[in-house]
Order: structure tokens, then C-alpha cells, then sequence
């Protein structure tokens, strides 16, 4: 249901951010890339990096009023993204009522983007210098979100492990219990 509605606020790409995001692509999924940090992916991982860039700048426009014609991949080398993307991640849990697994898996996206600009593109040295700079600012939001999918999944039935059960299950069993005892017969 939120993949759906997010799926709606996706910016579709102009030609100059298409022919970017082909670039980043093809720089994630060549053989060898002397910058890059690990192995290639696959075609459907960088088509998923571009998939949540693309629902960030979405939020930007549609939700914080950026014009579209400033959002393209060099977007991510400004020095307040760390800020935008904190927004992008309260919007996604109170507004969206997404997952922090979800949030988590957009922002990892948006982080493969930010090292791309961050490592084959241009970015201002006053950038670089902010500590923590934005693309670890990203980084940080992604793993508070990633802490937070452990929690969150601790008190979801399906993924809760051993013999829990849930509170309306104790009262069914307190009552099943009494009823058992008292329909015993005596000693």
C-alpha cells in the first residue's frame, strides 16, 4: 500500500536527469570502475537506487516546493541534503506511515547515488569540510532507520520467534485455562 502511493509521488525524469541516471547505472553495473567501492551490481539494484532518487526528489518537489528543474543528480552534492533527507524520512513515517525497512532500503538507494556524485562527479570542497558532510549525514539516517527496523520488528507477530503470543492470545488462554479448571471434576 505505501509502495503504491509512493510510487505516485516519484519525479518522472526530464531528459538531462534520464540521461544521469542512465550514467550512474552503467557506472554500477560495469565490470570495473577504478573509484567505485565493491563489486558491480545488477541492472535491477541501480534501477532501484534510481527508483528511490527519483521518490526523494518527488518528496522535494511535490512536498517542499524545489522546483524540478533543480533537481537532478547533482543535487546531492548540496551541503543541506542531510536536512532534506531527514525530512524526506519523517515525512515517510508520519505522514506515509512507512516501514523503517522500507525507509531504510530508500535511503541505502540514495546513498549509492550520493557516492556516485560524491566520488565521480564535482563536489565543493565547503561541502566535503562540513562535519559530518551530507553524504554521511545520509549514512547516519540510514543506519538510525536501520536500528529501528530491529525494533520495530520485535513486536510484529510474523517475524516474532519462539513461543510468544500475543496479549488478546493470553486472554484467550487465561480463559480457556479457567474454564478447563473449573469444569474439572473434583478429587
Amino acid at each position: 500500500d505505501a509502495e503504491t502511493r509512493l510510487r505516485a509521488y516519484a519525479l518522472t525524469p526530464f531528459v538531462n536527469l534520464s540521461r544521469q541516471l542512465a550514467a550512474y547505472c552503467s557506472h554500477r553495473t560495469s565490470t570495473f570502475a577504478a573509484r567505485r567501492a565493491g563489486a558491480a551490481v545488477v541492472s535491477a539494484s541501480a534501477e532501484h537506487d534510481c527508483q528511490c532518487l527519483l521518490r526523494f526528489f518527488g518528496f522535494l518537489h511535490r512536498v517542499q516546493g524545489v522546483a524540478a528543474a533543480e533537481l537532478d543528480i547533482t543535487y546531492l552534492a548540496r551541503s543541506d541534503v542531510g536536512t532534506k533527507a531527514q525530512d524526506f524520512c519523517q515525512w515517510l513515517e508520519g505522514t506515509q506511515q512507512v516501514r523503517f525497512n522500507s525507509i531504510s532500503n530508500y535511503l541505502s538507494g540514495i546513498v549509492s547515488a550520493m557516492n556516485y556524485v560524491y566520488f565521480e562527479l564535482n563536489v565543493d570542497t565547503e561541502v566535503l569540510a562540513l562535519t559530518p558532510n551530507p553524504l554521511e549525514q545520509v549514512v547516519n539516517l540510514r543506519d538510525q532507520a536501520h536500528g529501528k527496523v530491529k525494533e520495530q520488528d520485535l513486536f510484529e507477530p510474523n517475524t516474532v520467534k519462539g513461543g510468544w503470543i500475543t496479549w488478546p492470545q493470553v486472554q484467550e488462554t487465561r480463559v480457556a485455562a479457567l474454564d478447563a479448571l473449573n469444569t474439572m471434576p473434583p478429587d
